[in-house]
């Protein structure tokens, strides 16, 4: 009974993380970049070790051209990644970031 009741309680929170991730996507297909912040805010509550999701928060940041919350989302990015590639791409970004302050 404790193994059903544990198994029901994560797939609802994979379920609701899934949820949100989606909404984050098709707001920022809309274009509606503060909405998907707001979503993708959810998701990094529960996944705040994830660089990809501080990388996509940068983005979003950057495309509302908001550049020293951008530049927090890529440090934090950077600081979780591993991946070589992503710390390049985090890298760029703080760089780019900093010549328009």
């Amino acid at each position: 009974m404790k193994k059903l009741l544990l198994l029901g309680i994560l797939s609802t929170w994979i379920s609701a993380q899934d949820s949100s991730l989606d909404k984050t996507f098709a707001s920022m297909n809309k274009g509606d970049f503060k909405n998907a912040l707001s979503y993708l805010e959810i998701v990094i509550n529960n996944d705040s070790k994830n660089p990809e999701l501080f990388q996509l928060k940068g983005m979003l940041y950057e495309s509302l051209n908001d550049e020293n919350n951008a530049l927090q989302a890529w440090k934090e990015c950077k600081r979780l990644s591993n991946n070589n590639s992503l710390i390049l791409e985090a890298n760029n970004h703080i760089q780019l970031l900093k010549q328009l302050k």
